[in-house]
């Protein structure tokens, strides 16, 4: 049986890709967000604004939608996202599920403590006495740090702004091997604006996941061991599995609650992840992990399984509000 019972931290996922390790006096950080920062002659902020929304006003035109609550307009926002691109891409959900796995990972700075300025953000613009100083950074350990000084000066926008930033930058490293914040900030700047601005579209459809057929795979040299995948419209994979002939191989746990287990996405390119484990879980939870290897094979917890057939298994979707054509858009190699 091959199941993980060993912890595993979200921070593993975030530092794989946290991109070549600019190192500091406290340690590795390298990528992470910048803000205009004006300052009066005695070295208070006057003036604080996340470059992503300096840059989409300055250079693009857009005027932000209002925030008065960050949580409100975050879940609005997403919202939004999903139901202008649902069939066309998985990105809204991908940037949900990053939003939520990055949230736990800020951490303020003591008082006093800066950032030094990452050499990732290429602006062409400024304001006249004012500085680009680095207010995110992404720590060798996968923690996100944040300059206390900063953001204690964000209005809400500007405090969405930075997590949209973090989350789209990430993304970008991953799925576009970006090594700069160029694109990234102008598609927050997009996210935020106060209308659908057709321009976001080519900016979403650079992003193109790859996810495993939907049908039924079998192991090899076995007729009655195999697993079913169906595509969920969040971006994860639902999967039954019916042990036949070799139920050691694959662990069962995922499958014994409902008779399905629904694998979301881990972060890593072609990989999803069911877990039992609980918020602040450290021990003691399992985890198993599914693999996509190309257009006709997944590793499922460490066993190799071929695509044999479609499914012939009514679709089950776990929102049952929204069609299942979600998954239409991403590319199948």
């Amino acid at each position: 049986m091959r199941e993980f019972l060993t912890f595993v931290s979200i921070s593993i996922f975030l530092a794989a890709f946290a991109g070549p390790r600019d190192v500091r006096a406290e340690g590795g950080q390298t990528h992470g967000g910048g803000a205009i920062v004006c300052r009066s002659p005695n070295g208070a902020i006057t003036r604080a604004e996340v470059l992503d929304v300096f840059e989409a006003r300055e250079l693009y035109g857009l005027n932000p939608v209002a925030v008065t609550d960050v949580d409100a307009t975050r879940t609005a926002m997403l919202g939004s996202l999903r139901s202008r691109y649902l069939g066309k891409s998985l990105y809204p959900a991908y940037l949900e599920q990053t939003l939520a796995m990055l949230h736990p990972r800020f951490k303020l700075l003591n008082p006093g403590v800066r950032l030094e300025v990452i050499p990732d953000a290429f602006p062409k613009i400024n304001i006249r006495g004012c500085e680009i100083e680095q207010l995110a950074s992404f720590n060798d350990d996968g923690v996100i740090l944040l300059d206390r000084e900063i953001m204690g000066a964000l209005d809400p926008l500007n405090r969405l702004a930075i997590e949209l930033h973090e989350s789209a930058y990430l993304l970008d490293r991953k799925w576009r091997k970006a090594t700069n914040s160029v694109f990234a900030r102008k598609l927050v700047g997009f996210l935020l604006a106060d209308h659908a601005d057709p321009k976001l579209d080519p900016m979403i459809a650079a992003y193109d996941f790859d996810v495993p057929h939907a049908g039924i795979y079998g192991v090899q040299g076995s007729m009655s061991c195999r697993a079913e995948i169906q595509l969920r419209d969040d971006g994860g994979l639902r999967v039954y599995h019916s042990p036949g002939d070799c139920p050691d191989r694959i662990s069962p746990t995922p499958f014994e609650a409902n008779g399905y287990g629904d694998f979301l996405p881990t972060g890593m390119p072609d990989e999803w992840h069911w877990t039992n484990r609980k918020p602040g879980q450290t021990e003691g939870y399992s985890l198993v992990v599914l693999k996509r290897l190309g257009s006709g094979a997944i590793d499922l917890g460490g066993e190799t399984l071929t695509f044999r057939t479609q499914s012939t298994r009514s679709v089950r979707r776990p929102l049952r509000t929204r069609p299942a054509q979600i998954h239409s858009r991403p590319r199948r190699r």
